[in-house]
């Protein structure tokens, strides 16, 4: 400030607003997950952190997560939110910028959200041979503090190495839509063991009817 310039230092400005209210938060849908396989790079990294090339990569299955359109609030700069996948029971937000309660089996993901277009977020999951429960939620908000909790979704019982047990070979790729309440697995295949078994004790039984016959 020149030497010359005396008082104190004051700012002034004006704004002005319009009539309309803040449209109301709106969700236009659920969350959906989808697992499935891909190429994960591995190695690449210094002790130090400093990461270059990565020197391979290894089937893993990652899930990926669809976020519903949000819509309404204050629109122009986009959303922020918590994406968290928790093992049998939700997580719940307690406001703006909350992380979410409890630990998940995977970190908790910081997303991005453009208004009005569904996104697509790829998380991590546990060891493959861990069997778990994924539950599924989303804490987002606006730059002036509205939130939106979307509904959370908890879906069945999985474990990732089932998917890599029948991935398809390098180069391929395979995923498994995981449906909140679909039927679990084991009943789908138990069905069709049965449905085999009784065809072929009624063939059998065909077959020694026909043998029996006098000539």
């Amino acid at each position: 400030m020149p030497p010359e310039v005396t008082g104190a230092t004051s700012l002034t400005f004006t704004f002005t607003t319009g009539d309309d209210l803040t449209p109301v938060a709106e969700t236009g849908g659920e969350l959906t997950m989808e697992l499935e396989v891909y190429d994960r790079p591995v190695g690449g990294c210094g002790p130090c952190g400093d990461c270059g090339e990565p020197e391979g990569t290894v089937r893993d299955v990652r899930a990926r997560i669809t976020i519903p359109p949000l819509r309404g609030g204050f629109e122009q700069d986009g959303y922020r939110g918590w994406l968290a996948v928790r093992e049998d029971v939700p997580a719940t937000f307690d406001g703006p910028g909350e992380p979410g309660d409890g630990a998940g089996v995977v970190p908790t993901v910081y997303v991005s959200i453009v208004p009005g277009e569904p996104q697509v977020v790829y998380a991590p999951l546990p060891e493959p041979d861990h069997r778990f429960r994924p539950c599924v939620s989303l804490g987002a908000w606006d730059p002036a503090g509205h939130m939106w909790t979307v509904a959370p979704v908890c879906f069945d019982e999985t474990r990732p190495s089932d998917l890599l047990a029948g991935d398809m070979p390098a180069g391929g790729g395979a995923s498994c839509a995981v449906a909140a309440g679909a039927p679990p697995a084991a009943t789908w295949i138990a069905t069709l063991a049965l449905a085999l078994a009784v065809a072929g004790l009624r063939r059998r039984s065909r077959h020694a009817r026909g043998r029996s016959k006098p000539a």
